[in-house]
Formats: C-alpha cells, structure tokens, sequence
C-alpha cells in the first residue's frame, strides 16, 4: 500500500487512496497497526481518500485505536495539502467527512477550514460542551495544574452526562503575556495531541464566548504550531499550514 505521511501543527496522519488501500473491513485493524509510533509508521490517525472531481473528495477515517472519526480539522488541512499539490485537485476543495461536508480554500498559502458544524451543547460541571464536529468538553486551564494533573482531569471528565457513551475529547485553553493557548486531550487517542483542529475550533469559540470584545478572530498557540479561528455570522474557519512528510509503501 502507497501512503503519505502528513502533519497539520504537528497531528500526523497516514494517508493512502482508494485505490491502494484494503478492503473497508480491514481498516480499523491496519490503523491500528500502523499508527503505532516506534513499532510502525506512526500517527494519530489513518484516512483513506477517494477523489469523486477535480475538486471533491470523501474520506473514511480512523483515530490510532482503529475507532472512527467523525470529523477533523486538522486532517482536512493535510488532505487538501496533498489533493492540491499530488493529486491535482483544485481549490476550493469540497470534503465529505462523517461530521458533514466542509469546504477548504488557500488563504494566504494556508489552508482555510469551514468547519461543517460549530455548536454550543451547554454547560456542565464548569465546563462547556461543543460540537464541532465531534464533542469537546472545553474548560480554562487553572494555574497550578501540571501535566499529570491536567491528564487525570481529562481522563475523569471523558464522559459527561449530556453527551452518548462515546464521550468528548477535552480541551483546555490559558491565556499568558496577552496570548492563547489551547490543548486537546483526544477520544481514540486517549493521551494528548500535538494539535486538534475541531478542539482548537472549541476553545477559540470559548475564548471568543467569554471574552466578546476580542472580537471575530483569535490566534491560538497549540503544542505543535499556530493556529487562527475566525468566526463569522454563519460559519467558522480553521486556518493554518499543512506538510506533507513523505510518501512510503507498506506490505
């Protein structure tokens, strides 16, 4: 099998197409395997691509567990990234995703994701549950929480009453010297990511929902890169760069 390596701030994902890749039924366990970091090729996730037009493509995605994914932002960035540049796709590009269909554009040579869902669940436990995408269970970092502190918050907020027995990924932004910062503790990961397009996209809502007079826009410092939120009156944009690592085959 053919595949690409990519990363968006620094969420890596191996990327084959439809051609080359296995039968669906032997997905879940091939990601699995190969998403394994030291024994395999190592990701967070693995997609497999199939172009329908010069400017649309589906995937079917899995997180590094094998479980699927509804929908994420960062992998869109990395599979417009390869569509435009290998694949010669053109921009817009329309994606269909299991969280719906989201459109990426070149702003600025990055990548612009309309995210196909943003919307606000409630509050729960001094947290705000989001929807974009997939669930993020947002709160603001406190100061004093280290590391380990802030993993076992995570791993005990997994499952908050409003949402399915799949749980949320949690998010969690600070505010430092006048600048954001965000991390997401990932379902299907279950450990944090250098980065996480749709918790990104929940904590700048939150940010922007506490804070009105920061305006439309925010940039957020994530662990592996920056991204910028920008929201508008119907919709909400991911933007940010894209790489792709290399390409590689697998028996």
């Amino acid at each position: 099998m053919k595949f690409y390596k990519i990363q968006a701030s620094g969420n890596d994902f191996i990327v084959a197409l439809e051609n080359d890749a296995p039968a669906k039924s032997l997905r879940s366990e091939l990601a699995k395997k190969i998403c394994q970091r030291k024994l395999s090729v190592g990701a967070d996730g693995f997609l497999v691509l199939d172009k329908i037009s010069d400017n649309e493509l589906v995937w079917d995605f899995y997180n590094s567990d094998g479980s699927t994914a509804e929908m994420c932002g960062n992998a869109s960035r990395a599979v417009a990234k390869l569509f435009i540049e290998r694949l010669d796709g053109e921009a817009p590009v329309q994606l269909r995703t299991g969280g719906g269909l989201t459109e990426i554009e070149l702003v600025d040579k990055k990548y612009s994701v309309k995210m196909p869902i943003c919307q606000f669940i409630g509050t729960e436990a001094k947290g705000n549950i989001w929807n974009t995408g997939v669930p993020h269970y947002v709160f603001e970092k406190k100061f004093g929480m280290n590391d380990e502190n802030v993993k076992s918050f995570c791993r005990s907020r997994r499952f908050p009453e409003k949402l399915d027995s799949r749980g949320a990924n949690l998010s969690l932004w600070y505010e430092e010297n006048n600048s954001y910062f965000a991390v997401s503790f990932e379902r299907g990961v279950e450990d944090f990511t250098l980065a996480c397009g749709t918790g990104a996209a929940a904590c700048g809502l939150d940010i922007l929902k506490k804070y009105p007079d920061l305006g439309d826009e925010i940039s957020l410092n994530l662990p592996g890169g920056k991204v910028i939120i920008r929201k508008t009156k119907d919709s909400v944009f991911l933007i940010g760069d894209a790489e792709i690592i290399f390409e590689g085959r697998i028996s």
